[in-house]
């Protein structure tokens, strides 16, 4: 059996920065493509620390992805000192949009447009709702559901990391084929700016049966904060 695992967060500049490539790879037709959220913040209030950290940061990440920063998310969202960083709301809309009938993926992108782009506060319900509705969804049915899937999020969550620490994965994004029982990372890198050549790479992987799995490389972003 062959199956693609994303180990992703919310906030990770880097799954930001390789949204192309997750991409161009979840595309693959007849590959199972699973994601799997890190849980990366918990309501950290943005400092002017983390706030510098965070430019520096996403400068690294436009220079190699070439991924755009809006000047909502500049000029607005960084400064906003009543804001504050949140990954388990946005990976709770992510859980409940599948449950009902949305792609994980596709809401993962819309929240990380909100975020990096238009600088809305993912990390608020209304925010969420927003986008929700905006992929078809009955509002108060979301918000219903999302306030329902506390314990749903902590499990996956968990079983998420355990994977993590399983496959000896250190960090986010972290791309993996799972072909036959082995495991073999790929690293994301290698495909800024040529998202397009993932597909014929992950097949190349699957076709060639007798490969070793591909040695470990450092992520960007730990299961505590972007590095």
């Amino acid at each position: 059996m062959v199956t693609l695992h994303y180990f992703y967060d919310p906030l990770c500049g880097w799954c930001y920065g390789a949204s192309d490539i997750i991409h161009a790879a979840a595309s693959i037709k007849d590959i199972p493509f699973v994601m799997h959220a890190g849980g990366m913040m918990q309501k950290q209030p943005i400092t002017a620390a983390m706030r510098q950290f965070i430019i520096e940061h996403d400068k690294r990440i436009k220079l190699e992805t070439g991924q755009i920063f809006g000047k909502g998310y500049t000029g607005g969202l960084l400064h906003n000192a009543t804001a504050w960083f949140d990954s388990y709301l946005p990976i709770r809309a992510i859980l409940v949009a599948k449950s009902m009938g949305i792609a994980p993926l596709i809401m993962l992108d819309q929240i990380q447009k909100a975020h990096y782009q238009q600088g809305r506060e993912i990390a608020q319900l209304d925010v969420l709702a927003d986008i929700a509705e905006s992929q078809g969804l009955m509002r108060h049915t979301f918000i219903d559901k999302l306030n329902q899937c506390v314990e749903e999020m902590e499990l996956h969550i968990k079983k998420s990391r355990q994977l993590m620490v399983l496959h000896g994965f250190s960090g986010f994004p972290t791309l993996a084929l799972e072909n036959n029982g082995h495991w073999f990372l790929i690293n994301v890198r290698d495909f800024f700016r040529n998202a397009e050549k993932i597909v014929p790479y992950i097949q190349s992987i699957i076709n060639n049966k007798d490969r070793d799995e591909v040695e470990l490389s450092k992520q960007f972003c730990s299961l505590d904060g972007c590095v």
